[in-house]
């Protein structure tokens, strides 16, 4: 039987060694100096930390550098090595914050410096823009090597609205993105009449609804080559709201445009079931929708490509407003106010730090991962960061002082 011979080398002269402690040199194996276990992240059984950047370090594990231990570690962990290999996302996740280039977000750095700085502290690689058009502040503007993708402009009740006009305003928003040669492009696939509080949740036929959408984006995009990838968002709204398995396949199977996706909120799939009062029942009830994903649709996680990572508990809020609906001003312009007012009450865009959470992102494995919040202040914002980082094992921050004469001023 001939011998099995393991790869093991000491670099005695390396400057480095022996670059970890309590492992005698004679047994110090040099052979996983790049550690091939480093790109499976938290799941990799080393000592490893996150640092405040965010990168993941492993200067305090020598468990692969004792003598055949990583040969050992290797075999135990390849069925996750050999799905990474496989992963459309391997080694590629980029961390983004939500951002617009109006005057409430601008004014909250001195410029792009300082903003890259910003985004770096929490392990962040840029932002995810919205560009306001008409409401930008021209202060100072954001660097395309800051922005990971975009968020469209979305109107919310396009179907009741004349085409012309709604055909100009994404052409004019797709445009942009594709100038800009963002990574993505988010667009809402869903649509909420601006009636009533029982049409804002009754709304209409999803179906319907998908089918609308879906001739309206491949019009508009049937005569672009591929650019960013268009990028499908849930709501709780009609449309995509990822209540129904085969109405997902069909709103992928109708897109035309062949880098196209989903964008997973995560606290918008909380309001489709009122009853989730919890954090964790957000939680399980996502995980539940994954699995009738997964049997419905095969690889359905590879069409996740990022997720909206946020949470918005207002079950109670909406039982409230279903039970005793305000009056609303026949002027369109105000009822669409007072419509968004009560969105955004219930929309809330909270961090979302229950357990389980960083194994939810490495269940779906997307590409992106934004931590969307609305704030009214940097210092609310810095807050928000420090608590959804940590909740996804990044090395924690030192948590912002708020008072009440800072959390409301930018």
């Amino acid at each position: 039987m001939t011998e099995q011979r393991y790869p093991f080398f000491a670099n005695t002269d390396c400057e480095q060694f022996p670059c970890h402690e309590g492992i005698p040199a004679d047994q110090f194996n040099c052979a996983f100096c790049y550690c091939p276990l480093y790109a499976l992240g938290p799941d990799c059984g080393g000592d490893f930390r996150y640092t405040r950047s965010g990168t993941k370090s492993c200067e305090n594990c020598a468990k692969p550098h004792k003598g055949t231990n990583g040969i050992d570690l290797v075999g135990e962990h390849w069925p996750k090595l050999k799905a990474l290999a496989c992963s459309n996302n391997a080694g590629m996740r980029r961390y983004s914050v939500n951002f617009t280039d109006s005057v409430d977000d601008i004014s909250r750095f001195a410029d792009a410096a300082e903003l890259e700085k910003f985004c770096k502290t929490y392990g962040l690689s840029g932002v995810e823009l919205m560009h306001l058009q008409g409401w930008v502040c021209d202060d100072w503007s954001v660097p395309p090597s800051l922005v990971n993708g975009l968020h469209l402009v979305c109107m919310e009740d396009w179907m009741e609205l004349d085409r012309t006009l709604v055909k100009a305003h994404y052409a004019q928003q797709f445009d942009y993105a594709f100038a800009r040669d963002a990574d993505y492009m988010v667009v809402h696939a869903s649509y909420t009449p601006m009636a009533s509080i029982e049409a804002l949740f009754a709304g209409v036929d999803d179906w319907l609804v998908i089918d609308e959408f879906a001739a309206l984006i491949n019009e508009l995009l049937a005569d672009r080559k591929p650019g960013p990838w268009l990028l499908l968002e849930n709501l709780w709204w009609s449309g995509l709201n990822l209540k129904d398995p085969a109405l997902t396949k069909h709103l992928l199977d109708s897109i035309e445009y062949p880098r196209c996706g989903l964008m997973f909120d995560t606290g918008h799939y909380f309001h489709t079931d009122f009853g989730i009062k919890t954090q964790e029942a957000g939680l399980a009830a996502i995980n539940a929708m994954l699995d009738a994903h997964e049997q419905a649709i095969p690889g359905f996680m590879n069409f996740v490509k990022g997720i909206h990572l946020q949470q918005s508990l207002a079950g109670d809020y909406a039982e409230a407003l279903l039970a005793d609906p305000p009056q609303f001003s026949a002027d369109t312009d105000e009822r669409n106010g007072q419509m968004y007012e009560i969105a955004f009450k219930m929309d809330r865009h909270e961090p979302f730090t229950c357990e389980g959470v960083r194994q939810l992102v490495d269940r779906i494995d997307p590409r992106w991962v934004t931590l969307e919040y609305i704030t009214s202040s940097r210092e609310q914002l810095q807050d928000y960061l420090q608590r959804g980082t940590a909740a996804l094992g990044f090395e924690q921050q030192p948590r912002a002082t708020i008072t009440p004469e800072t959390a409301g001023k930018e």
